[in-house]
């Protein structure tokens, strides 16, 4: 491992060491700021360092279909990494050490980054920097979490996108991730009393009086962004002329027409707005009554159209501080949410219990259970005799509920979890929850990867 570790660039490249040499049975693991190395020996004594494939915790979904993807050929002909970032990965072990692409190349709009996601690893090149200077997302830092508090820099901070509501999943998975974004919120009221669900790109509107009908809220009318005059046709071969009201119209630019009829067509989009126009940084933006399309001329191939974060805007303005800039990362926290949780047993002044959660592995395959531990504190004080509970979700939708331990002296308790028949690749969903004195119920939640390497 550390052979590797030296080999690939040591701590400029995968970041400092944040943990020591963890062993299970023949297999030795160990956080780096950016990742999680392990190396599973065999009989003949050999061993090959690989990236866990943390980023599956990440939950990026919806990803493609099984339907969609010819049984010949794995993710990675499927989703394809992104040809500025595809020397770093072939550098560092391809899809053999890192795994398959989890995502496609997206702008981050709350980092300001352009990024991709891996099994193994993120990758990123901050806007603005020059093309080729690709760095490592922070997957160790933000996976380890309070047991490997270390400084990140912002820019490489893993921010976890928000769970996707089941009313609007349907929809997501069939426009793709690349043309919501991520998803900022739970379904809220907008300032109209309307029910919204926020992504980084769009706002999805679900109706009152129907069944799940879910739309797009005209998001460049919400943001002041005015319809412009109607032209005449300009016989251009780059673009499509779309007549609106006689001989006027407007134009659309092929690569964005392209776009469009790969993500749910003008009837989800809307009508044009306008002409695609040079914008900032030299790039071309056209409006539709929904959304917004970029031709981002800092991203050369596939993934030089994107639409514009107006649902970020959206909430930046509207929402500032909840859902928007101001809204911080897991990471940046110090904390990760899933993983810990805090509550007031009482009334002003009085102590809070926090609950944290102590995975004794990372990932375990199926035939090897998961020792599962939490800290209980009232205040800054371990609170001791305290009997959890731990509630488990498997992937098949079974449900199962344990009594944990009472926490010894320093407020832990731990418990096994017996051995777990998933499918590779399946994250095991559990809450721990504790009843206060006061009768106030606290829960913190996290998962963990069942993974056979």
């Amino acid at each position: 491992m550390e052979t590797f570790y030296q080999q690939v660039g040591g701590e400029e490249v995968l970041g400092a060491l944040i943990s020591p040499r963890l062993e299970e049975g023949n297999t030795v693991y160990q956080y780096t700021v950016n990742a999680l190395l392990f190396c599973e020996g065999n009989n003949n004594g050999d061993s090959e360092v690989r990236f866990a494939p943390i980023g599956l915790d990440l939950n990026l979904i919806p990803r493609p279909s099984a339907a969609k993807i010819d049984a010949t050929k794995d993710l990675n002909s499927v989703i394809p990494v992104y040809q500025e970032f595809l020397p770093l990965y072939e550098k560092l072990g391809g899809s053999a050490r890192i795994g398959s692409p989890l995502s496609g190349l997206r702008f981050n709009p709350r980092q300001k980054r352009y990024e991709q996601y891996f099994e193994g690893l993120g990758m990123y090149r901050t806007e603005g920097e020059p093309f080729g200077r690709v760095k490592l997302l922070a997957y160790g830092a933000w996976k380890c979490g309070n047991a490997c508090l270390y400084p990140v820099p912002l820019q490489a901070q893993v921010f976890s996108p928000h769970p996707i509501d089941a009313q609007v999943f349907p929809i997501v998975e069939r426009l793709g991730l690349d043309f919501t974004g991520f998803a900022l919120s739970s379904p809220i009221k907008d300032m109209d009393g309307k029910q919204i669900v926020i992504f980084e790109n769009v706002v999805f509107e679900i109706q009152p009086l129907s069944e799940g009908e879910v739309s797009l809220l005209p998001l460049p009318q919400k943001l002041g962004i005015l319809p412009q005059g109607m032209v005449a046709n300009q016989e251009d071969d780059t673009k499509v002329f779309l007549s609106l009201d006689g001989d006027k119209g407007h134009h659309i630019l092929r690569s964005f027409m392209n776009y469009i009829d790969a993500h749910g067509g003008l009837e989800w989009i809307g009508l044009p707005i306008s002409e695609p126009l040079e914008w900032e940084k030299g790039n071309i933006r056209q409006c539709f009554e929904k959304v917004c399309l970029i031709e981002d001329r800092q991203i050369e191939g596939i993934y030089r159209i994107r639409p514009s974060p107006l649902g970020f805007e959206y909430a930046s303005l509207f929402f500032s501080g909840e859902y928007g800039a101001g809204a911080q990362s897991d990471s940046q926290t110090g904390n990760q949410t899933s993983a810990s949780e805090s509550s007031s047993i009482g009334g002003e002044g009085s102590q809070e219990i926090t609950l944290e959660i102590v995975e004794t592995r990372p990932f375990v395959d199926s035939q090897t259970s998961q020792e599962i531990g939490v800290i209980v504190r009232f205040g800054n004080q371990p609170a001791s005799q305290i009997r959890p509970q731990l509630f488990l979700s498997l992937p098949n939708g079974e449900r199962y509920e344990f009594e944990m331990p009472p926490t010894n002296e320093q407020g832990k308790s731990f418990f096994v979890i017996p051995p777990i028949q998933a499918p590779n690749g399946s994250l095991i969903d559990y809450r721990i929850c504790i009843t206060a004195p006061s009768n106030v119920q606290v829960c913190a939640r996290d998962d963990y990867l069942i993974w056979s390497p």
